[in-house]
């Protein structure tokens, strides 16, 4: 299951295709060739774990996975 895609105030798009999150800036993506602003694998001891929701807080995006982790991405 593929959790549905969620947005910041800043208008980043935030989606994540298995054990991968993907963040867009809508307004600097070629639209003929979309490459992610970044994105992040999640893997807890090595094994990788399938994003299952996603959900967005002040400077943070959550992201809930198969492997029962709750992981808080923020910019570094």
């Amino acid at each position: 299951m593929t959790p549905a895609p969620v947005a910041d105030t800043n208008g980043i798009v935030y989606a994540a295709i298995g054990p991968t999150v993907f963040a867009f800036n809508p307004t600097t993506v070629n639209t003929a060739n979309p490459q992610p602003a970044w994105s992040f694998t999640l893997a807890n001891s090595g094994v990788p774990a399938d994003a299952i929701s996603l959900a967005v807080g002040t400077d943070v995006l959550y992201v809930a996975a198969r492997d029962f982790f709750l992981y808080a991405l923020t910019k570094q």
